[in-house]
């Protein structure tokens, strides 16, 4: 049995495409058996080809710890659309399992209508203090370098964006510097509850590889 399980894992790393259209293509138990054998982080993966509305339907019938265990691994933008898809009893349900950190995260993606910037956004970016350190901030990035893609946002101390830095500048930046000092204070950002059409739209991506999501009050 453990030969077959490393032989399926094994597989959705390597064609994690077809893979999830093979599951999709199956009756949801089997789907949910095989949910139940796997390591949480073939799961994730799983999950990140797989219609959101199948994996669902799957997660809603396996244990309920094991759904959450997948969940709270998955990034949360995934889990999100999962539990979104699933009955407001059975998401309830879920979502009081998962950890902590990804309960709060993805709470608060479920507060903002289905195909929104917010509904969409990853809660987990990385934003330092203007008045931290360099030091500060890319110890920060090195504690946890899966929140930082492309950039490090800037926030008052009251969590308004103010600020957005690269990596890249980031690094090369001298350590005893301010953070709010070297950020690019002409932020160019999308409103959380911004369509489809108004994200891809938005002249900005000529710029940036990634966009802030902000409340009304710039609130990041």
């Amino acid at each position: 049995m453990k030969l077959e399980e490393n032989l399926l894992d094994a597989f959705i790393a390597s064609h994690p495409i077809q893979a999830a259209r093979a599951l999709e293509s199956m009756a949801t138990g089997d789907v949910a058996l095989v949910f139940t054998d796997l390591r949480p982080e073939a799961a994730v993966v799983l999950l990140e080809w797989m219609s959101p509305l199948s994996a669902a339907r799957a997660l809603e019938v396996v244990d309920g710890e094991i759904a959450a265990r997948t969940l709270s691994t998955a990034r949360r933008d995934d889990a999100a659309a999962v539990l979104r898809s699933m009955g407001a009893a059975n998401r309830r349900s879920v979502t009081r399992c998962l950890d902590r950190e990804a309960r709060r995260s993805v709470e608060r993606l479920l507060r903002y209508s289905e195909g929104t910037a917010g509904a969409l956004m990853d809660p987990t970016v990385l934003a330092v203090a203007e008045t931290a350190s360099v030091a500060q901030a890319v110890e920060h990035f090195r504690r946890t370098p899966h929140h930082g893609v492309y950039y490090v946002y800037i926030v008052s101390d009251d969590h308004k964006l103010v600020g957005v830095i690269s990596i890249r500048e980031l690094l090369a930046a001298r350590p005893e510097q301010l953070a709010g000092m070297i950020a690019l204070r002409d932020v160019e950002s999308l409103p959380v509850r911004a369509g489809w059409e108004s994200m891809i739209a938005h002249p900005a991506w000529n710029r940036f590889h990634a966009l802030p999501v902000v409340e009304a009050n710039s609130r990041f």
